[in-house]
């Protein structure tokens, strides 16, 4: 039964159902509230540690970007209002706000929590103040002022403010929550405040849970008139920090008997039903990180730094996150760009136009009213239906990469480490570019002079001048990466010469043996001394890969033995050939997992960064829910390597129609019309046209058809006919 279910399910169709499932499911559960679909909301509210050692933040359903000092910057430069109220819609969009006269700051009203939040803010800009300040035992429980550095534009200017008040009943508050503003103590960019741990520490002299409660209320009713048409305006960006989660077991005694995590928990559930605009994420991110604590309170520098820079991707990759073309280096609260003139072309392509011509197409060659002899212009100038539909189905898939990869419909999340996946990739990524270069230089190599290929010295000498000249590009950076820039290709130059040149020397290994075999196998196989030979290659092989293996580990790091690699990755090669080779046995053992993805080795490299990852590298396309992530990653296993396959299928299709030969002279006179089978009452008129030169229309229109037919045969025209199109395609959508 399994058997028969495998011969009529094949991976393609269940790759395209799954995706098809996958599809039907995303488009259920979208919304058009671009703060919903854009993980907006979500970012603010929700989250867990993808690796809780290393502290990486997943976020659900997109990806963070890692702020800078510049981006920080370009950030607070950016005036745009989304304060979020009791009561307002979550998902509305955002109103530009009037120009300030001053240099934007952000403004950090609270207790120790908040100025933690403060300090992991400066940090990014300016290190060494946070150092010195929380060094300092006099800033415990003060004002903090933090200023651009000088290599700022507004260098001087105020960036950052601290303002200590735990109980959010101070003056300064009060005079911010009524958005009276002065000279003294100007509109913020962002504000972020926070209350709750002193109250429940010294709750005898603060009033305590009930105290709290109102200066919470005046809080949220502040926030609340502010937003009404006739309010007034707080901060550009607005939020609530909550009461930091307490860890009991390294609480001092004082602490442990008023700080417990049934009281914060019930602030917390107090901020959340009074629609505060809380920021839970940061509540959170403190789930399972007791390590991260010293005091049971006081979480450390690096957590703090990740809970900043998710508040950062919530108020600012709108401003530092470029729409106008990939690499799109986050996904979160990030707009993605409308598609362009080419993804429309290939949307109205697969959808109505190659339909309707393979409607037109099937009808007439159906259509028993149409004479054979002669011939349907439009049934000879397509193609046939069968290459029709392979070319609906690669478009088709193409369009599946683009709303997997470029669109809000699935979610990406924070790629986890699984290492049959990452060797994978790994390989796909250095060796498919890299292979293609070396097939033209191989080519190239045996191409110059081939009269030499027979001699095995000159052979030689064309080995190493090639190898010579090929190193020298390499190393003197002489690689064309400013006409492929000219072209809209982008290539990193570093990195492409760092990969090349780690197997530079690899391939030539490889020509020589070739060449050795090739013209002299027969020989040395009938040399008296062969066996022992052969019996000595296979000891040495033995021997070479452990040796090589212990060789790798024993470099004290990875830049000793990159250095070592381009002069010894020959010798694990040519042992495993030789080992492969030293029985008839093995010789006929194969792999047919290695030999599937030897086929469809293009497709695999390219749809990788669409189907499988997303993000431009950056992340793992979501399917299914983000927190199932293995479930996740055999599912889109499946989708990518079934459309590789399906990829690979219409893709030789399609090539094998582009590069057919046309129909020669003699086909095509086989289609004109004999003159015994004109009508007689016809033929005068036939000879006269005939004897007749035709006008200098018909002579023009005629070169022309002649001409295109010439060129068209041609396989190396068709080839730059269709290799130039591409280019400027390329360079059309990137410029």
């Amino acid at each position: 039964m399994l058997e028969a279910l495998r011969d009529r399910v094949s991976l393609r169709s269940a790759a395209t159902i799954a995706l098809l499932v996958a599809t039907v499911v995303g488009l259920a559960r979208f919304t058009a509230s671009s703060r919903t679909h854009n993980h907006c909301t979500a970012l603010q509210q929700d989250g867990w540690w993808a690796d809780a050692q290393a502290l990486v933040w997943q976020p659900p359903g997109c990806t963070l970007k890692k702020y800078t000092r510049e981006d920080v910057r370009t950030c607070f430069e950016y005036s745009e209002t989304e304060t979020i109220s009791p009561g307002a819609s979550k998902d509305r969009e955002p109103k530009p706000s009037s120009k300030k006269s001053h240099a934007p700051y952000a403004l950090f009203i609270g207790d120790s929590s908040v100025r933690n939040k403060f300090y992991a803010l400066t940090r990014i800009i300016d290190p060494e103040f946070a150092e010195r300040e929380t060094a300092d035992e006099s800033k415990k429980h003060a004002n903090i002022a933090f200023h651009w550095p000088e290599d700022f534009a507004d260098g001087g200017a105020l960036a950052a403010q601290f303002v200590w008040d735990p109980l959010l009943t101070s003056s300064t508050t009060v005079q911010v929550l009524a958005g009276a503003y002065n000279q003294t103590l100007q509109q913020p960019a962002l504000l972020v405040a926070g209350s709750g741990a002193w109250y429940l520490r010294y709750g005898n002299t603060t009033g305590g849970v009930d105290a709290w409660r109102r200066a919470m209320y005046v809080v949220s009713q502040s926030i609340a008139a502010s937003q009404r048409p006739q309010g007034w305006k707080i901060a550009d960006h607005l939020y609530v920090a909550p009461v930091a989660r307490v860890v009991p077991t390294q609480l001092n005694d004082a602490r442990r008997e008023t700080l417990t995590p049934e009281a914060v928990a019930t602030m917390n559930g107090y901020m959340r039903a009074a629609q505060l605009p809380l920021f839970d994420a940061w509540d959170a991110m403190l789930v399972g990180q007791q390590q991260q604590t010293q005091d049971g309170i006081h979480y450390s520098a690096a957590l703090e730094a990740r809970a900043i820079n998710v508040l950062l991707n919530r108020i600012c990759n709108r401003a530092t996150v470029s729409r106008d073309a990939p690499p799109f280096r986050t996904t979160c609260c990030f707009a993605y760009p409308a598609p362009r003139w080419p993804q429309i072309s290939a949307f109205a392509a697969v959808l109505l136009v190659i339909p309707l011509l393979v409607a037109i197409k099937s009808r007439r060659l159906r259509d028993p009213t149409r004479s054979s002899q002669k011939p349907d212009w439009f049934v000879s100038c397509t193609p046939s239906v069968d290459v029709l539909w392979k070319i609906a189905q690669f478009g088709a898939v193409l369009l599946a990469m683009y709303v997997c990869d470029r669109t809000p419909l699935f979610d990406k999340i924070h790629k986890h480490f699984v290492a049959w996946v990452f060797v994978l990739l790994l390989l796909l990524a250095i060796a498919v570019p890299a292979a293609l270069a070396w097939v033209l230089i191989v080519w190239l190599t045996m191409r110059v002079v081939p009269a030499a290929n027979r001699r095995l010295r000159l052979l030689s000498l064309k080995i190493v001048i090639s190898a010579a000249v090929v190193v020298a590009v390499n190393r003197l950076h002489l690689w064309p990466f400013a006409l492929l820039l000219r072209l809209g290709i982008r290539w990193v130059p570093h990195e492409w010469e760092f990969r090349f040149g780690t197997d530079i020397f690899i391939v030539y290994v490889g020509m020589a043996v070739a060449a050795v075999v090739r013209l002299h196998g027969q020989q040395l196989q009938a040399h008296p001394r062969w066996p022992q030979l052969y019996r000595w290659a296979i000891l040495c092989s033995v021997l070479a890969l452990p040796g090589y293996f212990w060789f790798e580990l024993t470099r004290p790091n990875k830049f000793v033995y990159n250095h070592w690699h381009p002069y010894i990755s020959f010798i694990p090669i040519l042992s495993f050939v030789v080992l492969r080779n030293a029985t008839a046995s093995l010789r006929a053992r194969s792999s047919h997992a290695m030999a599937f993805a030897g086929r469809i080795s293009l497709e695999l490299f390219i749809a990788q960064y669409h189907l499988f990852l997303a993000a431009d590298t950056k992340a793992v396309l979501v399917l299914l829910h983000p927190r199932l992530w293995f479930a996740n990653l055999l599912l889109v296993s499946l989708v990518f390597v079934g459309m590789c396959q399906l990829l690979a299928a219409t893709s030789a299709a399609i090539c094998s129609w582009l590069m057919a030969p046309l129909a020669t002279t003699e086909q095509n006179h086989a289609d004109v019309i004999p003159m015994s089978e004109v009508p007689s009452d016809s033929r005068p008129a036939a000879l006269d046209r005939l004897a007749s030169d035709p006008p200098v229309a018909a002579r023009t229109v005629n070169w022309a058809i002649a001409t295109g037919a010439t060129v068209v045969n041609s396989l190396a025209a068709r080839w730059a006919l269709g290799f130039g199109a591409l280019l400027l395609l390329n360079d059309k959508y990137y410029n």
